[in-house]
């Protein structure tokens, strides 16, 4: 979604509250750690996608 909107990883993390470090957001990336749900959400309204899309692994 990141590389979709355009932003760099500062950018990404600085948009949701709290705001998430770029190191952190290299890990979601990198599937090392899962986002908080209230992330994930506020990762699909940014995108503007439904959290079932974000979550799915056919893509």
């Amino acid at each position: 979604m990141r590389a979709r909107l355009q932003l760099s990883k500062f950018e990404f993390g600085a948009r949701l509250s709290p705001a998430l470090p770029p190191e952190m957001i290299q890990e979601i990336e990198a599937n090392q750690i899962i986002p908080t749900l209230e992330h994930l959400i506020q990762i699909a309204d940014l995108g503007k996608v439904t959290l079932d899309w974000l979550l799915r692994y056919d893509r």
